[in-house]
């Protein structure tokens, strides 16, 4: 059932969804407090994607449909949109019909602009959800019914369900009948098409004789998370069946009657009683129809009191007794019948009995008298009659029995008063005869009677059935559970007896109140909250039970309640972690310890026994069940040092039973139970040959021993034991045989020695060996007794020597494969590659082997010409500060003597001048990075002005030179394609600012030896597509010296007319041709390959500059070539060579 509602709920929140699916949608609880956030309107529509900022800051929010009845439960900030609650909603008036958990709520917000002409309006669904915030309730609160006593087990009662206005989920979801005892349960059953249904089923016999009515309470608990209860008193009458017969009080009455006894007044009241009640309790007396016709002339008895009289004068027979037999019948649909006898003796007299007549003070056939009546309070009024005169005339009365007297108030008359403590309880109503007799011979008695009614008083405290309540219940329990219900009894009635029940508040403990409540009518007490046996096991106090009455009365009892164990703890070991030692002499069954676990839980569950986890049949320990961890085998230290196990602590709990485990280290102690071993020698056969001319102190052989224990057991001494030399040798510390002393030729001979090896336990233990020392003339090699052990140790090296070698033999081989594959790329790739310096000229490179010299390479559009090879390295020895030695390796040597003189050369120049170039254009580099971007239009002035002159300072650019490369041709000066490489690394990308604009036709740098009319540059070589130098990333950071050049040691030239302007000859270039040449790079790694050369040819060997580089010469593009001579300046100051001057490179 709650299935299917939870399921059709779902549906209809899943169906509204999709209708407002274009909306926002809020799912909100009722009885949310006013001014509680809903949401905010521009977030959760996400409107700040759908205006500019502008408008969104200006936006504002209002509701439409302003006669919408929800808008009064809703406020919204007209600024930050913030949706909230204005008054509580109530899901039980907003959706009354609703079938549903939830239900919706429409509202409409436009979100306007101020500034702008954003308008939108935005569809608001909130669902609305239910709590369960009302308790069931049955209608009316008090139901009261009868049923017969003799009704049959499983009667059903249809009673009126109690109505929870909450949603299905939390409507009434079940019954239950408080006390549990009583002879009735609740039966619930729901339809999910239709009402409903709630019977009350009889589920015992009734005996209203016992128990004539059920006054219980039938409690309606809903669906909630704590559920809420609603309650109905039930009062049950119990109807009588007629099955008790009417009971006389005596089954014989005794009588003496006077025969002048006047007819029609009652000398005897037969009464009986019924235990049924209403009409089944309604006893007629009758004569017995099978008695003599005599018999029922004479006598006669009130059928409803139960009055005997006369209806015909006696007459005295005999003193016989006449037997009349009255009967008693109920008013039951089937009458039930009893029978007494009365024994009627006729007393012949000739006076007359007194005749009494009372007076009972009421309104009523009875008297009443109130429960606290003290001593003397009237009940009624007698007067007795007697015609006769003298002593026949005077009469005395008295009450038979009972808490009455009499006490005369004239002459004959009496009142009834109480004589003794009257208790409705005891008995509620008393039956009063009055016996009155004369003085007469004989003395003539009259009786009456007359019924006294006990009113009630409060003088009974309500009285539990037991003094004690013992309850129990499992811990962990579900709040609201039943502890137990206490009841109490008051012997009162009406208000008197109605009883309240309530906890001892100052007597119990905080902890007590919050823990448990009871229903001040049921007396049921349930509990507050779970229960944790671990932190309280018991719990005791006091409950009263307190009557209507006034003023109220009340008595106590106390509740023993006692938390009974859930194993829910597992054992928690102590004092861990659990180390133990014991020596490895230590016998079996040796105790070393106790593991202790403590489990907070009680009996079985606290409960904890001891076992080793897993297989441990190899493990010399067992552990008892109380813990008690034992040996059950000898220890060997020098086999096992240590064992680590685990211990398995498990309780005895019935359900489940729950285990920790905890690690167990035992160390076995080591005893000195292992005598040294004597690895070598091994064998005392074992001889050693030395020469008498062996110094002292060498070292002649070891002896090597071990002792398997540990510590001060295994710490070795040696020592001689026997000998036959002249302490000729003696013994180190650690086993190795000297000579002591000098040797003499006289004293060659055999010697033995006897060791003995001692360990430094308790008690020592020894080892020895004896080892023989032939001394000889000579150092000759004797054959004695050979080791296996150096033998198989020399196998060992011999093995490693070769696979060593076989592995460092291999490596090499690679090297030189992976060598000659680099060679041969390269010279793939550079092998065919060649200048054309004289446009008809083809010398370019020149093979060793007759080839053909390559075609003359060919311009690139951009102006650029292929790069040439790198040159062998040159160094520069400075001798001292005049001249200098410029050493070209096996190739050229150069005299530079001063700033003026020529360059001496004893081969062509052209190396020496490409070389220079390198060099300036290097140090121009230098002397421009981080220096302002230089315009096209000053780099074109300043080589005009120079034009003619930037020639006129080389001495030397005439000169040329070959040299072999060692690639496989020749280069010439007049082909160098340097200047290109170089270029590209002079570029200006290390400049500050950003470069000027890039001409539309680069500069073109051309190598000396082309014609100045030649109209288009050297072709550039094609990309290195298989170039096994090729950069992975192009180069992005100016290039420094490694190692750094000493900043005296620099080279300078001579000043010339255009260092003012900055015009050297790299200058003219644009630096958007280096641009050019830098992005994108098709030749970067053939340029950087060459750099690094000449970065690596710069160095400092022993405070001296050397430089291992090739210097070329290059042509500007008007035609004018540039060369020079340069030399090394000392004398210029560390900050001069921070920032060079221009000025000092000169062409």
């Amino acid at each position: 059932m709650e299935s299917a509602e939870s399921l059709s709920c779902l549906i209809c929140v899943f169906s509204y969804l999709i209708n407002y699916s274009d909306g926002l949608t809020y799912i909100i609880p009722e009885e949310l407090p006013r001014l509680k956030l809903i949401g905010n309107i521009a977030k959760d529509e996400d409107i700040r994607s759908l205006v500019s900022e502008s408008d969104y800051n200006s936006l504002e929010f209002h509701f439409l449909n302003l006669d919408n009845p929800y808008l009064k439960h809703f406020s919204i900030d007209s600024s930050s949109s913030d949706l909230r609650i204005g008054e509580p909603l109530d899901w039980e008036v907003i959706c009354e019909f609703s079938t549903t958990f939830s239900c919706p709520v429409t509202l409409d917000v436009a979100a306007q602009s101020k500034t702008g002409t954003f308008f939108k309006k935005i569809s608001i669904t909130i669902f609305l959800e239910d709590i369960n915030d009302h308790s069931p309730i049955f209608d009316p609160p008090y139901f009261s019914f009868s049923i017969s006593e003799s009704e049959v087990q499983g009667k059903s009662i249809a009673l009126n369900t109690a109505q929870d206005i909450d949603s299905a989920n939390f409507s009434v979801q079940s019954y239950e009948v408080i006390p549990a005892e009583i002879p009735f349960r609740a039966d619930f059953l729901q339809n999910s098409d239709g009402p409903s249904q709630l019977n009350l089923v009889l589920t015992d016999k009734l005996d209203r004789e016992i128990t004539d009515n059920y006054y219980f309470m039938l409690i309606a608990r809903d669906g909630g998370t704590p559920s809420l209860n609603g309650t109905m008193m039930i009062n049950v009458t119990i109807e009588d069946d007629n099955d008790n017969r009417p009971v006389f009080q005596q089954s014989v009455y005794q009588v003496r009657v006077k025969e002048d006894y006047p007819l029609n007044v009652t000398f005897l009241n037969v009464t009986a009683t019924d235990l049924d009640i209403g009409r089944n309790a309604k006893i007629s007396y009758h004569l017995n129809s099978q008695q003599s016709q005599a018999i029922k002339d004479t006598y006669d008895v009130d059928p409803e009191t139960g009055e005997v009289f006369l209806k015909k004068h006696l007459e005295y027979v005999s003193n016989e007794a006449i037997k009349v037999k009255i009967d008693a019948v109920d008013n039951g649909e089937r009458p039930l019948t009893s029978q007494t006898t009365i024994e009627v003796t006729v007393e012949d007299s000739e006076n007359n009995a007194p005749v009494i007549k009372i007076n009972l003070l009421s309104n009523s056939q009875t008297a009443e008298a109130r429960e606290y009546a003290s001593f003397g309070s009237v009940v009624a009024y007698v007067e007795v009659i007697d015609k006769d005169g003298d002593r026949n005339g005077r009469v005395s009365c008295e009450v038979e029995s009972g808490p009455f007297g009499m006490q005369a108030v004239e002459d004959k008359e009496y009142k009834v008063i109480v004589f003794g403590p009257l208790d409705r309880e005891t008995v509620d109503k008393h039956s009063v005869t009055i016996d009155c007799h004369d003085f007469g011979v004989p003395e003539l008695t009259s009786s009456a009677n007359f019924t006294v009614i006990i009113i009630d008083e409060n003088d009974n405290a309500p009285k539990f059935t037991d003094d004690v309540y013992e309850s129990s219940f499992l811990e962990n329990n579900e709040n609201g559970s039943t502890v137990v219900q206490v009841f109490a009894r008051d012997a009162d009635i009406g208000i008197n007896s109605q009883v309240s029940y309530s906890l001892d508040v100052e007597t119990s403990d905080l902890e007590v109140l919050e823990s448990f409540s009871i229903d001040n009518k049921s007396g049921l007490i349930t509990t507050n909250k779970v229960f944790d046996r671990e932190e309280r096991a018991k719990y005791e106090f006091i409950v009263y039970a307190t009557d209507g009455g006034f003023p109220p009365l009340s008595s106590s009892a106390t509740v023993s309640v006692t938390i009974e164990d859930v194993n829910d703890n597992q054992p928690q070991f102590k004092n861990l972690p659990y180390v133990y030692h014991i020596p490895e002499s230590q016998l079996k069954e040796t105790v070393l310890g106790k593991i202790t676990a403590e489990d907070r839980d009680d009996g079985g569950n606290g409960y904890v026994s001891y076992s080793l986890v897993g297989n441990n049949s190899n493990l010399p320990f067992e552990v008892l069940p109380d813990g008690t961890l034992k040996t059950v085998d000898s220890f060997d230290r020098e086999k096992i040092a240590h064992y680590d196990f685990q211990v398995l602590a498990i309780d005895n709990g019935i359900d489940i039973r729950r285990s920790n485990t905890a690690n167990v280290t035992v160390f076995v102690t080591d005893i000195n139970d292992n005598a040294p071993i004597i690895s070598y020698p091994q064998d005392t056969n074992v001889v050693k040959y030395i020469t008498y001319m062996m110094p002292a102190d060498t070292q002649v052989m070891k002896i090597e021993a071990t002792d398997a224990d540990e510590g001060k057991n295994a710490e070795l001494s040696y020592s001689i034991f026997k000998r036959n030399d002249t302490k000729m040798f003696r013994i180190g510390r650690n086993g190795e045989i000297y000579v002591a002393r000098k040797l003499y030729e006289t004293e060659v001979d055999s010697y033995f020695l006897e060791i003995v090896v001692s360990d430094n336990g308790t008690p020592v233990k020894r080892a020895w060996t004896k080892v023989t020392i032939d001394v000889l003339t000579k150092n000759v090699t004797a054959v004695g007794v050979r080791d296996p052990a150096i033998d198989k140790q020399n196998i060992i090296i011999a093995i490693i020597v070769v696979v060593v070698t076989v592995v460092i033999a291999a490596a090499i081989l690679i090297i030189i494969w992976i060598v000659r594959r680099h060679d041969l790329q390269k010279r793939k790739f550079l092998g065919n590659r060649d200048v054309n310096h004289n446009g008809d000229n083809d010398s370019g490179f020149s093979s060793t082997g007759g080839r053909k010299s390559p075609e003359p390479i060919k311009p690139y559009k951009n102006g650029m010409v292929p790069s040439a090879p790198i040159l062998p390295p040159m160094t520069i020895d400075r001798n001292d500060g005049k001249s200098k030695d410029v050493t070209f390796q096996d190739t050229v040597h150069v005299r530079e003597k001063s700033m003026d003189s020529t360059m001496e050369s004893n081969g062509e120049s052209t190396v020496q001048l490409n070389r220079l170039a390198s060099l300036r254009i290097h140090q121009a580099y230098i002397q421009n990075h981080n220096k302002p971007w230089t315009s096209q239009s000053e780099l074109n002035d300043a080589g005009k002005e120079c034009k003619k002159q930037e020639d006129l300072h080389s001495d030397l650019s005439a000169d040329t030179a070959t040299y072999d490369s060692g690639i496989g041709g020749s280069v010439s000066d007049t082909g160098d394609l340097r200047m290109s490489q170089l270029q590209l690394l002079v570029k200006q990308n290390g400049r500050r600012g950003k470069p000027p604009h890039k001409p539309s036709k680069p500069p073109r740098v051309i190598a000396r030896g082309h014609s100045q009319s030649l109209d288009r540059p050297p072709e550039r070589p094609p990309p290195l597509k298989h170039n096994p130098y090729r950069s992975k990333s192009p180069v992005q950071s100016p290039v420094h010296f490694s190692p750094p050049v000493s900043p005296s040691l620099y080279a300078t030239s001579s000043p010339t007319p255009c260092s003012q302007n900055q015009a050297s000859f790299f200058s003219t270039p644009s630096p958007t041709h280096f641009l050019d040449r830098q992005s994108p790079s098709k030749n970067v790694v053939q340029d950087l390959l060459m750099y690094k050369k000449f970065q690596n040819g710069l160095n400092l060997p022993n405070g001296r500059l050397t430089v291992d580089e090739s210097v070329d010469t290059t042509h500007i593009d008007d035609g004018s070539s540039t060369s020079g001579s340069y030399y090394i300046d000392p004398t210029i100051e560390v900050e001069d060579w921070k920032n060079p001057p221009v000025s000092d490179i000169y062409v």
